[in-house]
């Protein structure tokens, strides 16, 4: 239990250093900034540098090493070209890259897994069920 709740403390620091706006690609090329919540599905992205990956998605255009250590404990960054995944929480290296949004909100896996350690959390092993029948 004590791991579960480091776990769901580094998924909420996480969460809470993911910012609040992102680049939207119009049309004609040419980008501007918008909240993270009115992302919609299908929508292009820029992910500039240094900025976190605030939705799920493909990459379309750009070559980058992203840093995904944080949702799925690789300690290297992984090379991200056209047609690969990119996860919603993760942090681009030093390339630029254009990402058609695949997932947004409750719906990245980031979100599933805060899902997932939160009812961890809640849930009772069979064992503590046991040591309280036992205390009790």
């Amino acid at each position: 239990m004590h791991l579960v709740r480091q776990a769901s403390g580094a998924l909420d620091e996480l969460a809470r250093l993911m910012p609040d706006e992102t680049e939207r690609v119009r049309p004609d090329g040419s980008s501007e900034s918008m909240p993270v919540g009115a992302l919609q599905l299908g929508e292009l992205v820029l992910v500039r540098p240094g900025a976190s990956i605030l939705a799920d998605g493909q990459v379309e255009d750009g070559e980058s090493d992203v840093n995904e250590a944080m949702i799925t404990g690789e300690s290297r960054p992984v090379r991200k070209v056209p047609g690969s995944k990119a996860i919603a929480g993760t942090v681009n290296g030093s390339g630029s890259l254009r990402i058609r949004v695949t997932a947004t909100g409750r719906d990245t896996a980031l979100a599933g897994i805060v899902r997932l350690v939160r009812e961890a959390q809640q849930a009772r092993s069979a064992t503590q069920v046991l040591v309280d029948r036992a205390a009790g």
